[in-house]
């Protein structure tokens, strides 16, 4: 498959991760995934999933926007759950959200790194 379809793939993949994202998030906490998984747990492993969309999707992006973009949409949900009568605004929920961002950042450094470092080290 050529790059430009696979960015294209990822993209849809990416924004329809973001809608559903919203709306695990605004839908009552009873229903869905919310009773069988922690919550902290759903939160960073969902925005890790979104950060890989998120690379995948835009390559050229630099780090430090989809970190801070997918950190900001993180901050809006639980800003918007402040409002919902069913839900609630939580700190550690956002924190979540960076984590899982984060942890997918450093992931990604690793892997490359150790990729970089083993072609170096690889003889002729």
């Amino acid at each position: 498959m050529r790059r430009f379809n696979r960015v294209w793939l990822f993209r849809l993949c990416f924004y329809v991760a973001l809608v559903g994202g919203c709306v695990l998030a605004f839908g009552p906490a009873q229903q869905g995934l919310h009773a069988q998984w922690n919550d902290k747990v759903q939160h960073a492993l969902g925005f890790f999933i979104m950060a890989l969309l998120a690379y995948q999707a835009h390559p050229r992006a630099r780090s430090m926007v989809i970190i801070l973009g997918l950190s900001l949409f993180g901050l809006a949900i639980e800003c918007v759950q402040a409002y919902l009568p069913h839900r609630q605004f939580s700190w550690l929920d956002w924190l979540a959200d960076i984590a899982g961002v984060l942890s997918y950042v450093l992931l990604a450094f690793l892997m490359s790194w150790l990729t970089v470092r083993k072609r170096k080290f690889v003889p002729d």
